[in-house]
Order: structure tokens, then sequence, then C-alpha cells
């Protein structure tokens, strides 16, 4: 019950990639369901010949599984997904440079860790550790095949 006031809560950030529905799909598939899911979710039509549907593919995959591990909720898992899928979208559709994707991930976790933060990024659904294992994360994930 607690989660789905959180999720109607946050609802504007949380479910902005994946639905709460779809999310919960997610959650009780095995590795090779995720990736039929996901694949069907992205739209992904040719992942076994062409390398860029392949690697977005792996990209959500690996960070839904690590999300997972760290027993994210439902929000904060749809949360992370959206976080991901705003990334991928400043590489591929506005073509961001790396210090631009950076700040760009810096306004979206603004306020994390604050109560009624006037710079609210819309991510409150996180604490303070998650999204320091978030950044570290996309660091290593995302940032660094960037630099």
């Amino acid at each position: 019950m607690e989660e789905e006031i959180i999720a109607k809560d946050e609802e504007a950030m949380a479910w902005k990639f994946l639905s709460l529905e779809e999310v919960t799909i997610l959650l009780e598939l095995d590795i090779v369901g995720v990736q039929k899911a996901l694949e069907e979710f992205l739209n992904l039509k040719h992942r076994l010949t062409s390398l860029k549907e392949a690697v977005i593919l792996d990209y959500y995959i690996s960070g839904f599984w690590w999300a997972k591990a760290l027993e994210f909720t439902s929000v904060q898992l749809g949360g992370f997904l959206t976080l991901l899928n705003l990334l991928m979208e400043n590489i591929d559709t506005k073509h961001m440079t790396l210090e631009q994707s950076i700040q760009e991930l810096g306004y979206a976790m603004a306020g994390i860790g604050e109560c009624n933060s006037v710079k609210s990024g819309g991510f409150e659904f996180f604490t303070v550790d998650q999204a320091k294992a978030i950044i570290n994360y996309l660091k290593i994930r995302y940032f660094h095949l960037r630099s």
C-alpha cells in the first residue's frame, strides 16, 4: 500500500520511461525474460544484426540487474531506468557532449536527500547513498565509455 502512495506521488519521474506495470513485469522475469521484455519495450527488432541495438539492449539489461541487485523498490527501479533513458537520449537524440550529459544528470538528481528542495529534479525517492551508488555506476558504465 505504501508503495502505491509513493508511486502516485513520484509518478512524474519514476514512470517517464516504463510504467509501474512494465517494471512489475520485469521484476517477475528471469534474465531471458527481461531481455525479451526490454526488446519489446524498446522496440528493438534487429538486435542480432544491429550492433547499436545490441548495445542499447545491454545498457538497459545491465542497468536493470544492477538496480535489482541493490534491492531498489519498484519506484526506484522505474526512476533509475528513466535516468538511463534520459542519458541515452542525450547521446542518441540530443548529441550532447560528456560535460553536458554530466550537467544534465546533476539537474535530474538535484534535491535528493533534501526536504522540499526548490531545486528538485524529481528523483527524491532515492536516498543519498543510492544516489551516490547511481553516480558511481554511471561513471563506470556510461561516462567512462564516452571519455
